[in-house]
């Protein structure tokens, strides 16, 4: 993961939603996630650590911030995500090896 083409400003997390009815029979619906530090690089986890993700199509959400949200910091303030950002959406197909996934954030407007 970069930002705006260069490191993360800060740690954060990915998470995968898998779409409803995308994923294989007989295997559950089941998101997966990482986290990340400043160096952007991240292995997914489903179900034990850097396990990958199931078979099926996923939602991409990234979130970068610095602080906990609150009345004096509200979320577009403390997040390094830019509130139109959507990465695309990522299938995975059974058998696939593991694959490398590049995610930019665009630089956040001030």
């Amino acid at each position: 993961i970069t930002f705006g083409g260069g490191p993360t400003p800060h740690d954060g997390s990915i998470v995968f939603v898998q779409e409803p009815g995308s994923g294989m029979p007989g295997l559950p619906n089941r998101p997966g996630h990482a986290s990340f530090s400043t160096d952007g690089k991240f292995a997914a986890t489903t179900f034990k650590p850097e396990d990958g993700l199931l078979p099926g199509k996923y939602r991409v959400n990234i979130e970068c911030v610095n602080g906990v949200p609150g009345p004096d910091s509200p979320w577009d303030k403390i997040s390094f995500v830019p509130a139109d950002y959507q990465p695309p959406e990522l299938v995975v197909t059974e058998g696939q090896p593991a694959i490398e996934m590049n995610y930019d954030v665009p630089a956040k407007k001030k």
